[in-house]
């Protein structure tokens, strides 16, 4: 994964949240309106789709959630209030999550591995990347370098002001090891129009590529304006990189002393499962526990008991326990109490039921506060075909006043013949009438390479009863399986027509890398570019990687780089660009100055805080004696820093 890609799926659903939140033209017709809701869940999962056929076939796009939202407007009076339910797709996960829930820390103390060669053969990075305002103004721009072996050496982030290209923020990657994992990373940030040094952070690695050691520094210590270390973390494993501890040290910004702050330690048992968590604050010269939690495991590694505990009043105290059941194969059941007044509180838990391999029925239920029982509240049961996939699931309510379940909502699924999900019936329990009534409906063609191409909504007339259109969608692919076009479209009950609504543009190079992503929305009878205020991104290398960033604009435009056939020629590198260096700082009298090419002094300018030159000269030793104390901007060839005279 690159330093600068972020997780697609990340991004694909940040991206569907704007569309989620955006409001239909108030001149478009009543049921619209009241649809609105639903149809920008739809949308958001259609934008889902249509960043993420890069990636292969992606069938579970097609699916019923997105048209399950809670708070949609009914027009069925009868229609039951609909709760959440555990799906097919949640109990999977369920599955798996029961499966690792203690077996594996957080890891969220760990920095990203800043390691950009993840391909042989081809293999491509951004060169430069703009985005553009609604206006066709320019925005934003990043602009990469690299070094020989196709890491990444540095990249720069400019902001447009309306006339001109600012400097924003600098992130340079000194150094790598051999196994492409950053070991020196710096950044820099124009404060003023000056270059000033922010901070900088050492990685050092095991032979498994996991972080050791990360020591970050900056230049707000005691001292301003001089490096010192703020945090200092290690990271313990054993024999086979399973992590056993984190020690985290922060800097006293009085004494500039680097002190114990947190300790994370691991226990695992003889077949390397997680069976202890304890975390320990430091107060006072020693270690005090916060939290610890206890996982207990049957003979196949499958987690049987969960507990967690806070540190009270100089004891362990019970907080929450998670219990599961399982037979030779699946898990029965998982249940979550909580402690409370010396006793454990059945707070919720699900149960599951097989057949042939496959769960033909989930049971929820919710823990009773005063009898502390466990009482019905939903269940869901499935039906399958021949190739053990879902064509039917049913949800039920359990009628806490007649002591019994009622039907609420059913789903019935088709399939193509190669396997994609392509039909979505849902239809609701009428309790007047004791039947089951159509709602909505969705249909979807797939390409030879199962990327969706078409896709079409349909909701049930009651007077009529007929289907009746209400969205669809289209995907155009080039010759190589890449989106081009993605186009939404409504349906106007009103003049019985097709009312385009928006559309995405993307564009590639030869290597299928995403030069232009457009998005539109059509307003008046033409296409207006969108704003669309939220974070956006392109694809590139078939869709294996990917950037995005947050910008006001519908706009991005981009080049690469093909890294596997870089020269020494045509490579920008932190040596290339002359990393300088000051020293001492603070200063008394004279300034060092280093750039790495001895054959050509250096600019040097030197201004006060308020940005007035005190200093232009040229050479590697400057008297700065004549200066007040008190901190000053150093401009050394272009490269701004932070200067402390005292």
């Amino acid at each position: 994964m690159n330093i600068f890609t972020t997780v697609s799926k990340i991004f694909a659903l940040i991206f569907a949240s704007k569309l989620i939140q955006k409001i239909i033209n108030p001149k478009k017709n009543l049921i619209m309106k009241k649809f609105s809701t639903l149809v920008m869940c739809c949308l958001a999962f259609m934008v889902t789709g249509i960043a993420q056929p890069l990636m292969g076939n992606m069938p579970e796009r097609f699916n019923k959630e997105r048209f399950l939202e809670r708070d949609l407007e009914k027009q069925k009076p009868d229609l039951p209030q609909e709760k959440q339910f555990l799906t097919s797709e949640q109990f999977s996960s369920l599955k798996k999550e029961a499966l690792q829930q203690v077996q594996a820390p957080d890891n969220k103390y760990f920095p990203p591995k800043l390691n950009t060669r993840t391909k042989q053969g081809d293999w491509y990075e951004p060169d430069t990347i703009t985005t553009y305002l609604v206006s066709g103004a320019p925005n934003m721009q990043f602009i990469f370098t690299y070094y020989e072996n196709g890491n990444c050496a540095s990249y720069l982030k400019k902001m447009h002001n309306g006339i001109e290209w600012k400097n924003d923020v600098k992130n340079v990657y000194v150094t790598y090891d051999e196994q492409n994992n950053c070991t020196e990373y710096l950044q820099q940030v124009w404060i003023l129009e000056q270059c000033v040094d922010n901070y900088q952070q050492n990685y050092r690695y095991n032979a498994n590529n996991d972080v050791e050691e990360e020591i970050i520094r900056d230049k707000n210590g005691p001292v301003q304006g001089e490096w010192s270390i703020a945090n200092h973390n290690t990271w313990g494993y054993d024999e086979q990189y399973n992590i056993l501890s984190l020690l985290r040290k922060s800097r006293d910004n009085e004494t500039g002393i680097l002190q114990n702050s947190y300790f994370f330690n691991w226990k695992l048992d003889e077949h390397k499962n997680y069976i202890k968590y304890l975390e320990q604050h430091w107060d006072k010269g020693d270690w005090v526990n916060y939290s610890m939690d206890t996982a207990i495991y049957d003979e196949r590694d499958r987690v049987l008991e969960r507990i967690s505990k806070k540190w009270v009043s100089g004891k362990w105290e019970n907080c929450q326990k998670g219990t599961n059941t399982w037979n030779e194969q699946d898990l029965l059941s998982e249940m979550l109490e909580y402690w409370k007044n010396g006793d454990w509180r059945k707070i919720y838990g699900y149960w599951y039921d097989y057949y042939e391999n496959n769960c033909i029925e989930i049971l929820y239920k919710v823990g009773d506060e005063e009898a502390n029982e466990w009482v019905n509240r939903e269940r869901v049961g499935y039906g399958y075909d021949a190739n053990n996939r879902i064509i039917a699931d049913t949800l039920q309510n359990w009628n806490f006043g007649l002591n019994l379940w009622e039907n609420d909502k059913n789903w019935h699924l088709g399939y193509d013949e190669r396997g994609n999900m392509n039909k979505v019936v849902e239809q609701y329990w009428d309790i007047v009438t004791n039947e089951w009534i159509n709602n909505r409906k969705q249909d979807a063609l797939f390409n030879l390479k199962n990327k969706e191409t078409d896709w079409l909504m349909q909701h049930w007339d009651l007077e009529l009863k007929q289907w009746i259109d209400f969205c669809k969608t289209k995907t155009e692919y080039n010759s190589q399986y890449n989106p081009k076009l993605y186009l939404c479209e409504f349906f106007d009950l009103e003049s019985k027509q097709w009312i385009n609504e928006y559309r995405k543009i993307y564009d590639y190079d030869e290597g299928q890398n995403t030069t232009l992503f457009l998005q539109q929305e059509w307003i008046n009878g033409t296409w207006v570019d969108e704003d669309q205020g939220q974070f956006s991104g392109i694809f590139y290398n078939n869709g294996e990687s990917s950037f995005g960033t947050f910008h006001p604009g519908s706009k991005i435009v981009a080049s690469y780089i093909n890294t596997s056939t870089l020269s020494i020629s045509d490579i920008s590198t932190p040596e290339k660009e002359n990393i300088i260096k000051l020293y001492p700082n603070p200063v008394s009298s004279t300034l060092n100055i280093e750039t790495g090419n001895n054959d050509i002094l250096p600019e040097v300018k030197i201004y006060s805080i308020q940005g007035a030159l005190l200093i232009n000269t040229k050479g590697n030793k400057i008297d700065v004696s004549s200066l007040a104390n008190g901190f000053y901007i150093a401009d050394v060839n272009g490269q701004t820093f932070k200067m402390v005279k005292q």
